[in-house]
């Protein structure tokens, strides 16, 4: 799910993040298409630089014969005993990467790109006090649940309150696997997150003297601006 990528995106005032929950129907091309969408925004007003935050967990959506086209030859697509792909044997920042340095190419564009994964990076940072003050709560409240006699919960923290949460609330019965909580993109939060990014909007599209930059941006004109990109343009 998007929740890491986003939280990370929003703190760090990344230019554009990309998570799963925001697509419907979810392709290589159609995320690189937003990023480069993006690109040629930032260009159109005179920036050449930006950062992208994207979610790994975007593999596990993307059909895997569209996967095996863009794997090197060292690469190989195989999932665990509990039938999830294996992320981390994938290299999803190059795949990703390359498949938007080639995009660029078809419009005349080169520029430098600089992929890193974040992951041990991430998971071995000094906690915070706001992390330590919270799993410091959380540790108390997991042995004061055992103290009692109970087991095979999860504790949580809910309106200040110790919530147990039993693993079979958390499995789902028709799988057998825990339940994943997605991001709900129409809560506060993500509302808040979009309204910083920088990402093509229809309006534009709608706007003639925004359009007549961006397909400058692009080397195309904008008539073709539009049919390249148009079906990543968003709302708002």
């Amino acid at each position: 799910t998007g929740h890491l990528a986003l939280g990370i995106g929003k703190s760090a005032s990344a230019t554009l993040t990309l998570i799963p929950e925001e697509f419907e129907d979810i392709t290589l091309k159609k995320v690189v298409d937003v990023i480069a969408a993006s690109v040629f925004k930032r260009r159109a007003v005179g920036t050449r630089h930006g950062v992208a935050i994207v979610a790994e967990g975007f593999l596990e959506f993307i059909k895997e014969d569209e996967l095996k086209k863009l794997v090197t030859s060292h690469q190989s697509i195989s999932y665990d005993e509990h039938g999830h792909l294996r992320l981390a044997e994938l290299n999803f920042s190059d795949i990703l990467k390359f498949a938007l340095l080639k995009r660029l190419e078809e419009f005349g564009v080169k520029m430098r790109v600089v992929d890193q994964e974040i992951g041990y990076e991430l998971r071995c940072v000094a906690p915070c006090a706001y992390d330590i003050d919270y799993t410091r709560n959380l540790g108390f409240g997991a042995v004061e649940f055992l103290e009692g006699g109970n087991s095979a919960a999860m504790i949580t923290i809910q309106k200040d309150q110790f919530v147990p949460m039993t693993f079979d609330d958390l499995q789902d019965p028709e799988t057998g696997k825990t339940r994943v909580r997605t991001v709900d993109t129409n809560c506060l939060s993500y509302r808040i997150a979009r309204e910083y990014m920088i990402r093509l909007e229809k309006k534009d599209l709608e706007n003639p003297e925004m359009l007549k930059k961006l397909a400058s941006a692009a080397h195309c004109s904008p008539d073709q601006f539009k049919e390249e990109f148009g079906y990543v343009a968003a709302d708002k």
